[in-house]
């Protein structure tokens, strides 16, 4: 396989918002700065997944596995931002919001930290550089807090059960770990940049425990409420670097609704996925159960394994509407499936069957469209609910082709 094959092979995961996505690499990238650079020709990738020892607010870099990664603030005019991370505002770290990666600043009592997410447990860098970390005050804040969330997790989970020769001090494990793929840019005098227009994402590990959720003690927030899986005990991540996501039968919902439920129904099965930070204790970053429906929200869709094929005139995929009949009257829904040009045209807007399963009580659908449209043409997708012929309001859902192609 080769070098190039391969970077795409390994940026297969990676998302980048905007216009990068629709091509295999960038044309210009803007630094925040205001610098343009070029893509270099013929083109080189480069790829790294590796420890961070270094991150530069002032130039908006990131140093792992012996690459520098400069982060635009823009590439072909879409904004780059750090897939993985969190702004505090709802989206993710761009190259302006750059120091909020920093240690100080995500401590507890640091600048970004909030009631909500009081402050990192863990460094961004790796164990060797966080401890020769030139501000100890950081440190010794980071270390500290990790020491009293564990303290109070084990007094709430009396589950726990670790090795009796578990080491007591603070665990030595690796910071974040950069995961980027891109190509060489230049500016106008030739210098030669590392732009990753083919993704970049930044975690504190992607440790994964599933079964049955036990002893879910709310608290006051999400950084305060924990729950067993087997001995390990799951808390909430309390770093204001990262988002938490919940995700239930129709995709996202608020994290808190999905704990509420998970008290609700005892012995739910959930994947938790996270960092460890110990022996038996994971901070929770994503809450995952495909049977979880929020009853308060309207029905909504989801969808998945998607094929356009412009030779056959064919399109194909599949999904799950999470409550397929109407509460008050038990009548099933009915689905439209819309198909739109990159004008926002409609060229096909027709009828699709519904399957409730009679175990999970979710809704599913398949579609295939075969020489009804010109597959080129079409742009977007959208599928709806009905209920006598009506759209029922707040479930119409709609997916760009550029982002599930």
């Amino acid at each position: 396989m080769s070098l190039r094959a391969s970077l795409y092979l390994a940026a297969a995961t990676l998302t980048l918002t905007g216009a990068a996505q629709a091509q295999d690499n960038g044309t210009t990238a803007t630094l925040l700065d205001g610098t343009v650079l070029t893509v270099r020709q013929p083109l080189e990738t480069w790829g790294v997944e590796g420890p961070i020892w270094k991150v530069d607010p002032l130039t908006q870099e990131i140093f792992a596995n012996g690459h520098n990664v400069k982060v635009p603030a823009t590439i072909d005019g879409a904004v780059v931002g750090l897939e993985g991370t969190s702004d505090g505002a709802g989206g993710a770290i761009t190259a302006a919001s750059f120091d909020r990666l920093l240690d100080e600043n995500a401590q507890p009592g640091g600048r970004d930290a909030n009631p909500g997410f009081p402050g990192a447990v863990r460094s961004l860098y790796a164990s060797d550089r966080f401890q020769a970390n030139a501000d100890g005050r950081v440190v010794g804040a980071i270390t500290n807090h990790f020491t009293t969330i564990r303290d109070h997790a084990n007094t709430v989970q009396p589950g726990v059960a670790l090795p009796t020769d578990v080491p007591a001090g603070y665990p030595a494990y690796s910071g974040g770990t950069c995961k980027s793929a891109g190509h060489v840019y230049e500016d106008g005098a030739g210098n030669p940049y590392f732009i990753p227009d083919l993704g970049l994402v930044i975690e504190l590990a992607e440790n994964v425990a599933g079964g049955s959720a036990s002893n879910i003690v709310m608290g006051a927030t999400l950084a305060e409420t924990s729950f067993m899986i087997g001995d390990l005990v799951c808390v909430m991540n309390p770093d204001p670097r990262f988002p938490i996501e919940a995700i239930g039968a129709a995709g996202p919902m608020e994290p808190m609704t999905m704990l509420n439920l998970m008290v609700s129904n005892p012995g739910l099965e959930v994947a938790a996925i996270g960092y460890l930070v110990g022996e038996g204790h994971m901070m929770v970053i994503t809450l995952e159960n495909e049977e979880i429906v929020d009853p308060t929200t309207p029905p909504s869709f989801s969808a998945n394994s998607w094929s356009f094929r412009d030779d056959r005139d064919e399109i194909r995929f599949r999904g799950f509407l999470d409550k397929p009949t109407d509460a008050a009257t038990g009548t099933a829904y009915g689905m439209r499936v819309t198909f739109l040009n990159a004008a926002g045209g409609v060229m096909l807007d027709r009828a699709e069957d519904i399957q409730i399963d009679p175990l999970t009580g979710l809704g599913e659908y398949r579609v295939r469209s075969r020489d009804e449209v010109t597959t080129a043409d079409i742009d977007r997708i959208e599928v709806y609910a009905t209920l006598n012929g009506a759209e029922v309001p707040e479930t119409r859902t709609g997916w760009d082709r550029i982002d599930v192609e």
